[in-house]
């Protein structure tokens, strides 16, 4: 492959997003870089003060733009990835996609479908984990390249830049809980028809832990909405003394730092609490659904009492961040330089 110098990144979901972003931000003065982006994305893009554009014929946008390669996400809530790599393919230019998270890897590409026709040039990997379950799900070694994640160097970065700012605020007597929704509802519904198919869904979650919180004074509740949700997605049960966070205006690390506690079900997000060194908690109603993030020093909990239990035994305490994650460091321009 030859030398990369334009690069147009097409992406949708939070998750790619995110990683998206942060690749291009770093990076952003040795490429040209031209951002495609639709849903989530978007606020993501914004967010970062990275240019972005929204693309109606994609055919058309790769003839007059010609980039060395297209690098995109991958989710399940567009085809604008999958589209884009389609019409790479027949305009002879190179592709790459970014694996985030940890599961539904096939999925993303259209399994139970002809899902390896829509497979790119190369799909990246930004950790070990992630490297396994890719080669687990029938991904070739060949197909595969382990790249930095700068998402999370970018958090490590934010957790040590303002963690003793938030350390000197946290002297209240309240234990402040933070939920990580999830758009669990549409994910389940898309995936297998039906929204309940795992046996609980994010409202049924936030119920069990207003129940929590009605019941001991000393925790105050606030929700972080996920990029993919509506502000008002909540309103239909009256949350009258709960607090909202807006993603699109709230950084992530701010919020988490804020917290003691912080709750969520399998989100990245749960992953960047942990990081804080803040008690995070995966979960799961029921044991139907296995939890798939890695990290072992985040609490799994399976039923609203062990829940209850967790967060009554929780006492405030000076914690030190995560400093052991097993993410890859290969540069992406050297990456980038050994493509072929």
């Amino acid at each position: 492959m030859e030398k990369v110098h334009k690069i147009l990144i097409a992406t949708h979901d939070a998750g790619g997003a995110q990683i998206l972003a942060s690749l291009m931000k770093k990076y952003l003065k040795c490429f040209d870089w031209f951002a495609f982006v639709a849903g989530p994305a978007m606020g993501i893009f914004a967010r970062e003060g990275l240019p972005y554009k929204a693309s109606k014929n994609i055919g058309s946008t790769l003839h007059a733009l010609k980039p060395d390669l297209v690098l995109t996400g991958t989710g399940w809530a567009s085809h604008l990835e999958l589209d884009f790599i389609k019409e790479a393919k027949k305009a002879g230019i190179k592709s790459a996609a970014y694996l985030d998270h940890w599961c539904n890897y096939r999925e993303r590409f259209g399994y139970p479908g002809p899902w390896q026709e829509n497979l790119p040039d190369f799909v990246f990997v930004g950790d070990k984990e992630a490297h396994k379950l890719a080669l687990k799900n029938y991904f070739g070694e060949g197909l595969l390249r382990q790249v930095e994640n700068p998402c999370w160097q970018d958090i490590h970065r934010k957790i040590a830049l303002r963690r003793e700012k938030y350390s000197k605020q946290k002297s209240s007597r309240k234990i402040k809980v933070l939920y990580l929704s999830s758009p669990i509802t549409v994910h389940t519904k898309q995936m297998h028809g039906d929204e309940r198919y795992w046996g609980f869904t994010e409202y049924d979650q936030i119920e069990d832990l207003l129940d929590v919180v009605k019941n001991d004074p000393r925790l105050e509740l606030r929700v972080r909405l996920h990029p993919a949700e509506a502000n008002d997605k909540y309103d239909c049960l009256k949350l009258a003394f709960v607090s909202f966070s807006d993603p699109r205006k709230t950084d992530l690390v701010e919020d988490c730092l804020q917290a003691d506690i912080i709750i969520g079900c399998d989100s990245m997000a749960l992953v960047a609490a942990w990081m804080t060194g803040h008690m995070a908690i995966n979960y799961f109603k029921g044991e139907k659904l296995k939890p798939v993030l890695p990290q072992k020093g985040i609490i799994r909990v399976f039923s609203k009492t062990a829940l209850a239990k967790k967060i009554k035994m929780f006492q405030k305490k000076d914690e030190s961040p995560c400093l052991s994650l097993d993410f890859f460091t290969f540069e992406f321009p050297k990456v980038l330089g050994q493509l072929n």
